[in-house]
């Protein structure tokens, strides 16, 4: 009988081991699936988070046909009310979900004729529950602890005590809970035999208020401590508990709930102790839990703890972050996919409050002009509950503002100062939506002309007749002067002529594209600025320079040679730079301009001269933003013929040292004219082959 009954407990081992490889390979222990191309998955959009709405995350969990979580995907298709969304960014993700754990234990035959028999160590087998807790779950998981009595008052019906209302999970208050657990019920029995009275506790009642208190808990977890499994009443068959557990197994799947058992049976409970183990063993398998045999010859605390590590499984999904153009309120739905699987997509709706952008008019600044611009400045706010969004356009009367910053809930750029009256501001956001905003620019009043200076009448010679004489010097005299007046004459025909033909061969460009100076008309010029990038009708010109002093900007009145019109949009300021011409030397000086000024690729230091070679490539402002590019050329007779060595005690610059040959003029620049001649012509082709030093 003895060998009889270990060859079935080895029997049963083998099954046990064979279960156990099984369910190595089912949603109980297995690991997660690796994606391959073309298997079919199951797809469940987790969540949708729209807290930082435009930008919109949805968490998606992928499984294979076992329910195992299948990782490696990287490729999905989303659509948001139908429409592709773009820019779509994917991340596999490990998740912890919480877990709800109600620990059972049956007093069917848990009595304490058999834990003193067998288990000499009571408080050892509350070391089993408290393992539960310990390692496995944390203060985002729920537990409860429930016991079935035998109640002899209902016929010794099945009566659960402890609530069965499952809270969140805390250490001390569950270790106080297990420590309050009365197992040793010597002196609870009703009826005085305590056999008869735990053999009255029945197993399936007690899994259906497990089952009901577990009901809509996430990730629900039965914790089962028993000696065996009770056959249900009229239940037949080779092995009515066998019969019995897969019932319940059949109703915990069911519902979604995972059953670890403990199965405190001892090696005396039965002649047969596979009998007892078969259906504790299927229970688990089925359901996707754990069994562990509470076996007095090892430390089965541990062998608890290990099973109970399985509780929390860990699991893996996807987050598809995008950032959403639809700025439509109300209900939006999102349908997930894998890419190339439109049949397997998912969809879930998600309802969203956006509001247009709004703009305070009551805050709208107007800036001072400077430098030829205004700023503006207004609040920008949305009236939903999402962070302020991006601003994608700006228009000002109807014309789109090309530069402008948005920080701090505050929108800012700058206008040209010739905008005034009145002020139509339309704002769009990323998604569309505009907000309007009127304000007014006072009208500057008109300029004060300048003032005509009185012209001086010329005094009329009244010539008295003189008695005739017989000397010819008055008639010679008179003839000399005739003939100066005719020479005067026609030189100075010609120069006008000259003069004519500079301002024709510059062209339409701005208002002011040729140096204005009072002395232009008695000197040729010293140098040019070839237009290369700028105003479009002025590229290619030859702009000459005349005077000791030439200013260069928008303003007329500031100015000498005017690149814009002050009426547009342009990076260069009013009055941008000057070009002096000091003891021979070119010297280019940045009026402190708003956009700066570059020499060959590099800035200028504001108000410190910078001496100018020839062909040397100037840059006023922005080129992107209607700024200029200048290339700077000496005339050749001023390269030929004011050629000189300049020494430290000439040089008035600040910075330069030593001596160099530079070109220019040793003496005031108005008497350059005693060393031209007077026949030359005045205008002539910029120097291309040759350098000033």
């Amino acid at each position: 009988m003895r060998r009889y009954a270990h060859a079935l407990r080895f029997l049963g081992l083998l099954g046990a081991i064979g279960l156990a490889c099984w369910l190595a390979a089912g949603p109980g222990g297995a690991a997660p699936a690796q994606a391959q191309a073309g298997t079919p998955v199951k797809l469940e959009i987790v969540a949708i988070d729209t807290a930082r709405f435009p930008e919109t995350v949805v968490t998606v969990r992928a499984v294979d046909a076992t329910g195992r979580p299948v990782r490696g995907l990287t490729d999905f298709q989303l659509l948001e009310n139908g429409q592709p969304v773009a820019a779509l960014d994917v991340a596999e993700i490990e998740t912890t979900p919480p877990v709800s754990v109600l620990v059972l234990v049956d007093q069917g035959y848990l009595s304490v004729v058999r834990y003193r028999r067998w288990y000499d160590d009571p408080p050892t087998l509350k070391g089993v529950l408290q393992a539960v807790g310990d390692g496995t779950l944390s203060e985002t998981d729920t537990v409860c602890l429930a016991v079935g009595r035998a109640d002899s008052g209902t016929n010794r019906r099945q009566q659960t005590q402890f609530p069965l209302e499952c809270d969140p999970y805390s250490p001390i208050d569950y270790e106080q809970r297990v420590a309050e657990l009365d197992i040793d019920l010597a002196l609870q029995f009703p009826s005085g035999d305590p056999q008869a009275d735990v053999s009255g506790v029945r197993t399936e009642p007690l899994f259906e208020d497990a089952l009901a208190a577990l009901t809509g808990q996430p990730n629900p977890v039965i914790v089962f401590l028993a000696a065996y499994i009770t056959a249900s009443p009229g239940t037949q068959g080779p092995n009515p508990s066998q019969t019995t557990a897969d019932l319940l197994a059949q109703a915990a799947v069911a519902a979604g709930v995972r059953v670890f058992v403990l199965q405190a049976a001892g090696n005396t409970l039965s002649t047969n102790p596979a009998e007892l183990q078969e259906p504790m063993i299927s229970l688990a398998g089925q359901t996707g839990g754990e069994y562990v045999e509470l076996d007095n010859s090892r430390d089965y605390v541990n062998d608890a703890r290990a099973a109970f590590a399985a509780i929390r499984q860990p699991d893996f999904a996807y987050t598809l972050t995008y950032r959403s153009a639809d700025g439509t309120p109300g209900e939006r739905r999102l349908s997930v996919a894998p890419a190339g699987q439109p049949d397997l997509a998912v969809e879930q709706a998600v309802s969203l409050l956006v509001a247009p952008p709004t703009a305070d008019e009551t805050a709208l600044a107007i800036g001072p002009v400077l430098d030829g611009q205004r700023q503006i400045r207004v609040p920008i706010a949305w009236r939903d509950d999402f962070p302020p969004r991006a601003i994608r356009a700006v228009m000002i009367n109807g014309a789109p503002v090309k530069t402008f910053d948005f920080a701090d809930g505050v929108l800012s750029f700058t206008i040209d100062e010739a905008i005034s009256g009145d002020l139509r501001l339309v704002i769009e956001d990323e998604l569309g939506q505009t907000a309007q905003i009127a304000g007014q620019i006072a009208t500057p009043p008109p300029p004060t002309p300048t003032p005509v200076p009185p012209v001086t009448p010329t005094p009329v010679v009244v010539v008295e007749p003189v008695e005739s004489s017989n000397s010819p010097w008055p008639w010679l005299a008179l003839a000399l002067l005739g003939i100066a007046v005719v020479a005067a004459a026609a030189y100075l025909g010609t120069r006008r002529g000259t003069l004519t033909r500079v301002k024709q061969g510059i062209g339409e460009g701005a208002r002011r594209i040729a140096t204005i100076g009072t002395a232009r008309e008695e000197k040729q010029a010293l140098a040019y600025l070839l237009v290369l990038a700028g105003r479009e009708n002025l590229i290619g010109q030859n702009v000459p320079l005349y005077n000791e002093i030439t200013t260069i900007g928008r303003d007329p009145q500031l100015t000498d040679i005017q690149l814009y019109d002050v009426s547009e949009i342009s990076s260069i300021s009013g009055q941008h730079c000057t070009i002096q011409v000091d003891h021979g030397l070119f010297l280019l000086i940045d009026n402190n301009s708003s956009n700066g000024t570059y020499v060959n690729g590099e800035a200028l230091t504001p108000d410190l001269p910078h001496q100018l070679q020839n062909g040397d490539e100037i840059v006023l402002g922005d080129k992107a933003r209607h700024g200029a590019q200048l290339r700077f050329e000496i005339s050749r007779r001023a390269l030929n013929r004011f050629a000189h060595t300049v020494t430290d005690g000439e040089w008035q610059g600040g910075e330069r040292s030593g001596t160099a040959t530079t070109p220019g003029p040793t003496r005031d620049l108005d008497r350059l004219d005693d060393h031209w001649s007077d026949g030359e012509d005045l205008v002539e082709p910029p120097v291309s082959d040759g350098q000033a030093e």
